[in-house]
């Protein structure tokens, strides 16, 4: 990957809404379809409750920005010759993911789910 390239993917997820994103259970009841979510009233997706899991989907969605800011931090890294994988990269590397597999224990937060 070229500083071009990885600049072109940073200005398309700079385009995008702004975060946090998160998975959230829709309805009255709680047992609606799982939206992503960019804060109150600001839905990004409905998931489709016929797949395998949508409670992993809507996380993993949800997950998306965190992981790719983490992927281009280690990336931009890289680039410019420095091999090692730093505490704070690696940092966001692993709360991306626990976010991604819904575990926020490891994200560094202290909300709940909102699952």
């Amino acid at each position: 990957m070229t500083p071009d390239e990885l600049d072109a993917i940073e200005a398309r997820a700079n385009a995008a809404t702004p975060g946090p994103w998160s998975a959230v259970r829709g309805g009255l009841d709680g047992r609606g379809p799982y939206h992503v979510s960019a804060g109150p009233f600001r839905t990004l997706a409905t998931v489709n409750m016929h797949g395998d899991n949508p409670e992993a989907d809507a996380r993993l969605m949800a997950a998306a920005p965190d992981l790719l800011d983490a992927l281009t931090a280690i990336m931009s890294n890289q680039l410019s010759g420095n091999v090692d994988l730093d505490a704070e990269r690696f940092r966001m590397a692993r709360a991306a993911i626990s976010k991604a597999k819904g575990n926020l224990s490891e994200t560094g937060s202290s909300q709940q789910p909102p699952l």
